[in-house]
C-alpha cells in the first residue's frame, strides 16, 4: 500500500529523508567542531554541507523554473 502511494506521488519520499538525515548529520559535525576546535575552518565546510543536504531534501531536488508556461517532463523546462 505504501509503494502504490510513492508510485502515485512520484517516490523519492525516502530519498528527501535521506538528505534531510544527512543534512542533520554534517550539520551537527560542523557545529561540534566549530564549537569544540579553536579553528573555524574545521567546522565550517561541514556546516555548509549540512544546510546544502538539508535544503535538497527538503525541496525535494528539483529545480523549479521561472518562466511561465515551463511544465516539468515537456521538454519545456
Amino acid at each position: 500500500m505504501a509503494d502504490e502511494k510513492m508510485a502515485k506521488d512520484g517516490g523519492g519520499g525516502g530519498q528527501r529523508a535521506s538528505y534531510q538525515v544527512l543534512g542533520y548529520v554534517f550539520g551537527l559535525l560542523g557545529l561540534v567542531l566549530l564549537l569544540g576546535i579553536d579553528s573555524r575552518a574545521a567546522g565550517l565546510p561541514f556546516l555548509v554541507l549540512g544546510v546544502t543536504f538539508f535544503l535538497i531534501g527538503r525541496n525535494g531536488g528539483r529545480r523549479r523554473s521561472s518562466r511561465p508556461g515551463s511544465e516539468p517532463g515537456t521538454g519545456r523546462d
